[in-house]
C-alpha cells in the first residue's frame, strides 16, 4: 500500500494503461529480480503468443543481487535478495525454516566466490537482448529502464527510458523532492507516468 493511495490504482503500470487507454498486465512482484522479470515475462509470452502484437512490454530493471530461486522441497519459486526470502505459502515457510541456516551459508558463498558484478551486468543485458529480439519477432516492442540502480551503464544493445533524462528512476525522484530510497510515493507514479507518455510521443 503506497502511504497516500491503493498501490493497485495509482501504481506506474496502471496509470500509464489508463492514459493509453489500454488494459494493464502486471505480473511484477514485490522483491522480485530481473531473473524473475525474464522467467515470467517468457512464459507469459508463450501462454499468449495472440496478444503479443498488441502488447507494449515496459521493464523496470531492479537490484541485480535479487534472485529468483526454485525451491525443490516445496517445488515453488521464490524471491530471494540474498539474505531474505518471500513468495514462500505458509506451509512452505515452515518448511524452508530449517533450510534457512543451510541456504544462507550456500548465498554467503555464492557471493564471496562466484559473483562479479560486471559479469553479472553482461549477462543481464545478454539475455534482455535475447528476450528484445523474441519480442520483436512477434512484431512487438521492449522498453527498459533502471527504477532502481544508480551509475549502472545503460547498455545501447537494448532500448531505454530514461526517467526525466536521467539514468534512473531514483535520480528523478531526487530532483524534485527529498527522497530517501523507499518505496516511490503515488507521486511519483504520476510524474514518471507523464514523463514516460511524453517519451512515447517524442
Amino acid at each position: 500500500m503506497d502511504s497516500d493511495g491503493d498501490i493497485y490504482t495509482n501504481r506506474f503500470s496502471k496509470l500509464l494503461s489508463d492514459k493509453l487507454n489500454a488494459k494493464e498486465i502486471n505480473i511484477a512482484l514485490g522483491g522480485g529480480s530481473n531473473e524473475r522479470t525474464l522467467r515470467t515475462t517468457y512464459e507469459w509470452i508463450r501462454k499468449n503468443s495472440e496478444k503479443v502484437e498488441s502488447t507494449l512490454f515496459i521493464i523496470g530493471f531492479t537490484f541485480q543481487i535479487r534472485k529468483d530461486l526454485y525451491f525443490d522441497v516445496t517445488k515453488e519459486w521464490i524471491r530471494w535478495n540474498g539474505r531474505t526470502v518471500s513468495t514462500l505459502t505458509a506451509a512452505a515457510a515452515k518448511k524452508f525454516i530449517g533450510f534457512e541456516k543451510e541456504v544462507n551459508k550456500w548465498s554467503d558463498t555464492q557471493y564471496k566466490y562466484f559473483y562479479n558484478d560486471d559479469i553479472e551486468t553482461e549477462k543481464l543485458y545478454r539475455d534482455f537482448e535475447l528476450l528484445k529480439t523474441y519480442i520483436e519477432s512477434k512484431k512487438s516492442k521492449l522498453i527498459v529502464f533502471n527504477a532502481l540502480r544508480p551509475g549502472t551503464k545503460l547498455d545501447d544493445r537494448l532500448t531505454w527510458y530514461k526517467p526525466g533524462g536521467f539514468k534512473d528512476w531514483r535520480t528523478f525522484i531526487h530532483s524534485y523532492r527529498e527522497y530517501d530510497g523507499s518505496h516511490p510515493l503515488v507521486e511519483d507514479n504520476q510524474k514518471l507516468t507523464e514523463d514516460f507518455w511524453s517519451y512515447l510521443n517524442e
